[in-house]
């Protein structure tokens, strides 16, 4: 996985085939011709064979360049059409999902600092928040789902320590979001765990009581 902050990220696609034996120095070299942008910006810059069944990726991690290699063992990556003249072209995130997985998107769910408001492809964007009016009940809930991811990340960060980690890295990042998740599972579990437990002690309670006191007592003797 790449975590980038995606929402100021844009993509770039080479056209134009390259040798995978390229390394930093040359792609760094074609992200400045073909591109006409800076190496360092934080973007992301595709770069493809020519079977089109293995991609590098250039990227800046906030202290030095990164290359994400990809070879697929089947089949080939899906890119946009591009004309002849063009050597580079931008790409959005819905066509790098599709590109990097070979799988259609029909529907995207977003929240409202999705930054990808000019978007042309085939897909539907749900943004959360808009009217459901005319939406079927399997997308209304898939947006509500949706909107409910934003709190629990902000429970994250406040109960699991994922609002800062100081591990090093994309792994460290990946490690720590990882833990975080695991002891927001683990919370859960334990909830349920003592809710299940006060619920047996009360059933217990309770049978003790109507076992001790008969239901139609003895008259008492006067």
């Amino acid at each position: 996985m790449i975590n980038l902050p995606l929402s100021d990220v844009r993509i770039f696609l080479c056209t134009t085939p390259i040798k995978m034996q390229s390394s930093f120095d040359t792609l760094m070299g074609l992200t400045q011709t073909v591109f006409d942008q800076d190496p360092l910006s934080g973007h992301l810059f595709l770069f493809f064979n020519r079977d089109r069944n293995r991609v590098k990726i250039l990227f800046w991690d906030q202290d030095g360049l990164c290359i994400w290699y990809k070879r697929l063992e089947a089949g080939t990556f899906q890119f946009p059409a591009a004309t002849h003249e063009e050597q580079g072209i931008e790409m959005d995130y819905v066509q790098l999902t599709e590109s990097n997985t070979g799988v259609s998107i029909t529907d995207v769910y977003v929240d409202k600092g999705y930054r990808g408001h000019n978007y042309q492809g085939g897909a539907t964007v749900h943004l959360a928040g808009s009217s459901h009016r005319g939406l079927s009940r399997t997308h209304r809930k898939r947006r509500r789902r949706r909107s409910a991811v934003e709190p629990l990340i902000g429970h994250m960060k406040s109960d699991d320590r994922l609002g800062r980690c100081f591990l090093r890295g994309l792994l460290g990042d990946e490690i720590n979001a990882l833990l975080a998740a695991a002891g927001q599972n683990l919370r859960k579990l334990l909830r349920r765990f003592v809710f299940a437990l006060l619920f047996r002690l009360s059933r217990l309670a309770g049978a003790a009581i109507d076992a001790g006191c008969p239901s139609n007592p003895a008259p008492i003797a006067a």
